[in-house]
């Protein structure tokens, strides 16, 4: 529009209403709509949170009402009008709204995507949110005959003709929508009516709450519930002395039993009436963790993540809204679950990088989680054995309390931890020989061991060992991943696939083979060794549904095997009889060009080694080629919380996050130099003002070409939030408006991930 804006108000003579409405497309704006007449004199509260179906350009969108309002700022001449207001009442509540308002507004994303991800997929498309049709069609006139070259119109009258009514999701099928039939209202073929779905009862939903509150305590009591030990009663205790928004960190070595102080909190929210939500980091943490809840509670429990169909997506959705659920377990997106009552947020594993999503929308679930538990005025505690810098620094300031957990559950002491220098040891499959034989004594005592590698397939490289060419991606500037099954080359960033090629297509020499070392290999080298089972845990080998649970189920019989695996088995599971760990290759993480390399592999190390020795003596070995690093000297010596003051320390003096506010500006294309050059040419015409930053870049990425695109970053970091975001207005105002094709630009605001 290039009009200049007008106030219109709402008069007698043009009885317009006005909403704004927030659209999936890539604009971070709302965008002004005119109501019909017929609806023009709908409440605030009816509309705010209802999906609309508006023109937009050549095609129709499905949107939600953010706002509703008697004035607007375009002449009215030029806005459109909504042709349907689907939802009879919002199902977006006002909790869900705000924060998903906050989530555009912090992270600089399009408020239209953000509020895709607080629905189910089934209401993204239009379908009733209560099974109940918002307006139903009825043939007035069984005379009226239909255009012969008319199809639509054919269709709708042998829909209609036995004289019943049918919803407007019904005729949508055959390209009907509310807006196509006024013309047949007004002729008198058709008669519209709304129907008005039952509005949730909040009398009848407290009455659910209270009824299920009953059950699932009764549960409680009849389930052998373990034993608070001292540290773990003091937390309890301690969060229950704050009332209304309180954020917590619960830092407890791994096996300290934080898992029993979520259950005794939620069993303390459910006593209130209420409800409680807890994110976990991935699908694989999800059977263990549910089950313990399960088995505290039953079946008021759910679990919610990505591997539901979209009908049990809506069902779980309306269920935990109706107050039929007490405890939600889900992953990232499980954020946006609506409640009826909410009691108390819980994060577990609040470091881990799985919580912020890196596509789409780019925003941290933890960070979200604190703000809609500071919206809904309820306490949220974040769980973790080795606490992020952020959450950390925040602690430290006094912004967050932080409780401890020293001593585990089972009173066993943490797993003593070795180095061995492998520099001139011969190695068997990527394991040093001599360990081997600990190996055999340990597995023979009756005992589980896990070898740990990140990174899974059978080799990292194919080679040519007489002219040195390695199998690399067309799409990707990186090697090619051997894998044996099924045997190809692969890109573990792109997923492209390729033959295994038995000749240097160089210089046509057939001595190809595998360089390094990958889960596969080690799997295959260990079962040729040991008589013993080999289970090798990794994204390959838990693609199929129950697959993870099985290989669960397998361990959990405390037979004598080892374990193969990838950060996978790092994360907050119990194998009660795994005394054992080898850590392969810890080296990989000390040269990486991720500023956050040393953090996560401290993180994965604790973690990984917190798996060894729960309920007798553990060891955990490191393989290393640079055993004098003084990083690798830090982990030997040193527990996480020394390691991550040090890291804190370091990031105060470079002013860098979380004591700095950081700001990823990045942008692809599939023509080499275009991207950097868009961004140089974002710096001239943008009116950014980077005098009070400390700036990196325009730079092309550090792998420059993946999938096919040609990639640049640049990199603020402001001392002054405010300025920080006063900034990427004025960047993203200028790319909005920017015409350049082919170049895809994204802001990731308080970057995890630097590569």
């Amino acid at each position: 529009m290039t009009n200049k804006p007008t106030s219109i108000p709402l008069g007698s003579d043009h009885a317009h209403q006005f909403v704004e409405v927030a659209l999936p497309v890539p604009l971070r704006r709302l965008f002004d709509y005119c109501l019909p007449e017929e609806q023009a004199n709908l409440e605030e509260e009816r509309l705010c949170g209802s999906r609309v179906w508006v023109p937009f350009g050549r095609q129709k969108l499905l949107g939600v009402v953010v706002r509703s309002k008697t004035t607007t700022d375009w002449p009215v001449e030029q806005l459109k009008s909504v042709e349907q207001v689907v939802d009879s009442f919002p199902w977006v509540s006002s909790e869900l709204l705000a924060l998903s308002e906050w989530i555009a507004s912090y992270y600089h994303q399009p408020i239209g995507e953000v509020l895709q991800l607080a629905m189910p997929p089934s209401l993204r498309k239009g379908r009733s949110a209560d099974g109940t049709p918002s307006h139903v069609v009825r043939l007035l006139n069984p005379e009226w005959k239909p255009r012969a070259n008319a199809r639509k119109q054919q269709a709708l009258k042998a829909l209609l003709a036995s004289g019943e009514s049918l919803s407007i999701d019904h005729i949508k099928e055959e390209g009907w929508t509310l807006s196509s039939c006024r013309p047949f209202v007004e002729q008198g073929i058709l008669e519209v009516k709304e129907v008005e779905p039952e509005r949730p009862d909040l009398e009848a939903v407290q009455r659910q709450l209270q009824t299920k509150k009953e059950i699932a305590l009764a549960h409680f009591e009849t389930q052998k519930q373990a034993e608070l030990t001292p540290e773990q009663q003091d937390v309890v205790t301690s969060l229950h002395q704050h009332q209304g928004f309180h954020c917590a960190l619960l830092e407890g070595v791994t096996g300290s039993g934080k898992t029993q102080v979520y259950i005794q909190w939620v069993k303390e929210t459910i006593a209130a009436g209420r409800q409680a939500l807890l994110l976990i980091p991935e699908i694989g943490l999800t059977p263990q963790t549910y089950q313990r809840f399960y088995n505290s509670f039953g079946e008021s429990v759910a679990f919610w993540h990505s591997g539901l169909s979209e009908n049990e997506r809506l069902k779980l959705w309306q269920s935990c809204r109706q107050g039929e659920i007490l405890v939600v377990i889900g992953t990232r997106s499980a954020l946006f679950t609506p409640f009826a009552d909410l009691g108390v947020i819980l994060v577990d594993e609040e470091h881990d990088p799985s919580f912020r999503q890196q596509d789409q929308v780019r925003y941290s679930a933890r960070d979200a989680a604190i703000k809609r538990a500071q919206l809904l005025d309820i306490p949220i505690v974040l769980g973790s054995a080795t606490p992020s810098l952020e959450t950390l620094a925040n602690a430290h300031k006094g912004r967050f309390s932080h409780w401890h957990l020293n001593q585990r559950a089972t009173g066993v002491a943490l797993p003593q931890i070795s180095l061995k220098d492998v520099r001139h040891m011969p190695m068997v499959g990527g394991v040093a020989a001599s360990l081997l034989e600990d190996m055999k004594e340990r597995l023979a005592a009756g005992e589980q061991v896990m070898v740990f590698l990140n990174r899974r397939g059978y080799a990292p490289s194919l080679y040519c060992f007489d002219c040195g060419w390695i199998a690399t991606c067309r799409h990707c500037d990186a090697a090619l991943t051997i894998h044996r099954v099924p045997e190809s080359l692969c890109c573990h960033h792109c997923d492209a696939r390729a033959q295994l090629i038995r000749q240097c297509p160089q210089c046509l020499s057939q001595q190809l083979g595998p360089l390094g070392q990958g889960t596969e290999r080690i799997e295959e080298t260990l079962s040729e060794i040991f008589d013993y089972p080999v289970v090798r845990i990794d994204r390959d080998t838990t693609q199929h549904k129950k697959s993870w649970e099985a290989h669960l189920e397998k361990i959990a019989l405390g037979e004598p095997m080892v374990l193969v695996g990838t950060q996978m088995v790092a994360k907050g599971h119990h194998f009660p009889k795994l005394n054992w760990v080898l850590i392969a290759d810890m080296d990989a993480m000390l040269f990486s060009a991720d500023e956050r390399s040393l953090e996560r592999s401290a993180q994965l190390f604790t973690q990984v080694a917190g798996r060894a020795g729960r309920e007798q003596a553990g060891q955990v070995v490191i393989q290393s080629r640079f055993p004098d690093h003084s990083w690798i000297q830090s982990l030997t010596q040193l527990n996480y919380s020394g390691l991550a003051q040090r890291l804190l320390d370091e990031r105060a003096e470079m002013h860098r996050a979380p004591f700095g506010h950081a700001v990823m500006i990045r942008a692809e294309s599939p023509v080499p130099l275009e991207a950097l050059n868009w961004l140089e040419r974002a710096g001239n015409e943008s009116g950014v003002d980077l005098s009070q930053a400390q700036v990196i870049g325009p730079q092309p990425a550090p792998m420059e070409l993946r999938q096919g695109k040609f990639r640049a970053q640049w990199h603020w970091t402001f001392q002054n939030r405010a300025q920080r975001h006063q900034q990427i207005r004025l960047f993203e105002t200028w790319a909005e408006q920017d015409r350049t094709r082919k170049i895809r630009w994204s802001i990731d605001v308080d970057p995890v991930d630097h590569l």
